[in-house]
């Protein structure tokens, strides 16, 4: 069984070694890089949408693909394709961004929105440099730089792709999705959680209270064990 795996806005393919090294014994996992990786120029906006370009990535993978388990920028790339028709056997969400129809657009929102894409970088950052013993200040720093270096660039993507989500037409997705979030992650709180699961009847939303939005790096061993539960093959059972 073929299970790709889709990094967020600023990730990389290595976001998910722990809930790889989970899974692996049960499935075959792909996980590509995505144009929106750790440091890249934003130029692949012009070349089409998340949900386009995870195609082409999708369509690089030999033989079927089975199911399809994206976390948060990737979540809502995946999100993007199941509203266009596209099917898998299985689709799991991972922190995803949605926006309930209805909601003003405003400088609140805005600045809410960039609030949250700050700590995840910030958080991110801190992900990546974990084995490595920093002093608080110098982290500090580091997170401070790249934040006012990956901002600018990442805002409008991330904040545009909110927004759309608002647009996309879920009613007729007939693809299992499961839907992992934690009830304090502000991508996806409980009302937004709420709406995506009246727009979208196809998906069942839990959510968990310790679970962060890079759940899938800090709870690896919960989600992996969620995910092969919903994917029909436990953990831990060969």
């Amino acid at each position: 069984m073929t299970v790709v795996l889709v990094h967020g806005l600023e990730g990389s393919r290595q976001d998910w070694t722990a809930v790889s090294e989970l899974l692996a014994p049960h499935f075959r996992l792909v996980a590509p890089e995505l144009p929106w990786h750790a440091g890249n120029d934003y130029t692949w906006r012009a070349g089409g949408t998340p949900g386009q370009w995870l195609e082409r990535a999708l369509s690089a993978v030999p033989g079927p693909i089975s199911a399809v388990v994206g976390h948060s920028f990737g979540a809502n790339a995946t999100l993007e394709l199941l509203s266009t028709g596209r099917a898998f056997e299985r689709v799991a969400l991972l922190a995803p961004l949605y926006q309930p129809a209805g909601l003003p657009v405003d400088d609140a929102l805005r600045h809410e929105t960039r609030e949250a894409l700050a700590s995840a970088v910030r958080t991110g950052l801190r992900l990546k440099l974990r084995t490595r013993s920093l002093r608080p200040d110098l982290l500090g720093d580091m997170q401070r730089k790249l934040v006012d270096h990956v901002l600018p660039r990442a805002f409008p993507s991330f904040f545009e792709y909110l927004c759309a989500t608002r647009e996309l037409d879920l009613s007729g997705v007939d693809t299992r999705t499961l839907v992992l979030a934690g009830t304090t992650d502000v991508s996806l709180p409980p009302a937004g959680a709420r709406a995506l699961g009246e727009a979208m009847p196809a998906a069942r939303i839990r959510l968990r209270a310790h679970y962060t939005h890079f759940c899938h790096q800090e709870q690896a061993t919960e989600v992996a064990a969620e995910l092969a539960e919903f994917l029909r093959v436990p953990v831990g059972r060969e």
